[in-house]
This record gives C-alpha cells, sequence and structure tokens, in this order.
C-alpha cells in the first residue's frame, strides 16, 4: 500500500525537479553578434550560486542547448568573458546577473 502512494509523489516530485530546470533556462538569453561571437546572460540564485561548480555547469548546459538549437558554432566555442553583476542581495542568497561573452572557434 505504501509504494502505491509513495510512487505517484516521488514521480510528481522529480517530474517538478525537470520543469524547474526548464524555467530557468527559460530566464537565460542568447544574442548572436557579429563575426560569430555571442552574448548569453543568465542569472546565479541561491539555487545556482554564482561561484558553484555544479551551478555552473548547468548554465554552461542551457549555453549549450542555444548553440546547439542554432546550430551556431558547429567547431565548438570559448568563452572571452565572465561577469557577475549583483542584482540584489537577499536573506537567503544573493542574486547575480551573469554576462557571458564568447565566440565560436
Amino acid at each position: 500500500m505504501r509504494f502505491k502512494i509513495a510512487f505517484p509523489v516521488l514521480s510528481l516530485l522529480c517530474a517538478s525537479c525537470g520543469a524547474v530546470e526548464i524555467v530557468d533556462r527559460n530566464t537565460t538569453t542568447f544574442e548572436p553578434l557579429p563575426n560569430g561571437s555571442f552574448r548569453y546572460e543568465a542569472f546565479a540564485n541561491s539555487s545556482y550560486p554564482h561561484d558553484d561548480l555544479a551551478a555552473e555547469k548547468t548554465r554552461v548546459k542551457w549555453l549549450e542547448q542555444f548553440l546547439n538549437d542554432n546550430d551556431y558554432c558547429p567547431d565548438g566555442y570559448r568563452i572571452n568573458e565572465r561577469k557577475a553583476v549583483l542584482k540584489m542581495k537577499g536573506s537567503v542568497g544573493d542574486i547575480y546577473d551573469l554576462f557571458y561573452y564568447g565566440s565560436c572557434l
């Protein structure tokens, strides 16, 4: 009986985790610039801290999805500059806008 109740609850929780990541990626922007360069804007908060390696991997994954979805930088890319701009100090954690400036190889 416990399994019948626990399985749907766990399934719903797992599905919502994926949905949160999709919502988070949708708050990022990608802008192609001249000469095969680009500007990518993401964010950092208590869920995705600006100085956390796992959070940075997630942001890079979102960037690579933009690149793949748009057939941009088929031979690879490099990040030339990353700027973290404090947007708001919070009691749970600070919020930053992150700007990545990159170019295709």
